[in-house]
């Protein structure tokens, strides 16, 4: 019985070993490498202007959200493809502040790079963002702004590549017109 027991408390040390073994970052690997930024929508937009960019995409996300965790994949590849081409994507996670680990990690697991925000109002965040149109509270939701930080476009609902590329292209269009005409 004692031979047992031992055997029992081995391969339970033993367990546990590789299961903190397995937590830990690889050697010469970044343990984080988006940053998280704790905003309100006034704080977010700010940066949306700052950024420098011809056009921004803020995804509205949580880890709980099936269909944001779907579309995820979408906007970081779009993300890296169209970096070089003056836009920009931004996540905005709605979480709960207790499950930041399960955010950054998230992040991490999609190459997530850079400034990434998390909201300090909830999900309420998305309604100030979509102010004064009408937003039924559901996630994902995606704005699309302009240089300046004027919202340009915004729907609910999981996306994909092609039709976030788009929007986004419409935007840009607009945006082009809209100079042709005033300059």
């Amino acid at each position: 019985m004692r031979r047992i027991v031992l055997l029992v408390l081995f391969l339970i040390l033993l367990a546990l070993f590789f299961l903190i073994a397995g937590c830990q970052p690889a050697e010469g690997e970044a343990p984080t490498n988006a940053e998280i930024r704790s905003v309100t929508a006034v704080e977010l937009v700010q940066d949306v202007a700052d950024l420098g960019a011809e056009v921004v995409v803020v995804n509205v996300w949580a880890t709980w959200c099936g269909p944001c965790r779907a579309e995820f994949p979408e906007f970081v590849r779009y993300g890296q493809d169209k970096a070089d081409e003056g836009i920009a994507v931004r996540f905005l996670s709605v979480d709960d502040p207790t499950v930041m680990d399960r955010v950054q990690l998230f992040l991490d697991q999609h190459g997530v790079v850079g400034p990434t925000y998390f909201s300090r109002e909830g999900a309420d965040i998305a309604g100030r963002l979509a102010a004064p149109n009408p937003w039924a509270y559901g996630i994902p939701v995606t704005f699309i702004y302009d240089g300046d930080g004027t919202l340009r476009a915004y729907w609910e609902g999981a996306s994909n590549y092609d039709f976030l590329d788009a929007k986004v292209r419409q935007v840009l269009a607009e945006s082009s017109s809209e100079l042709a005409t005033t300059g």
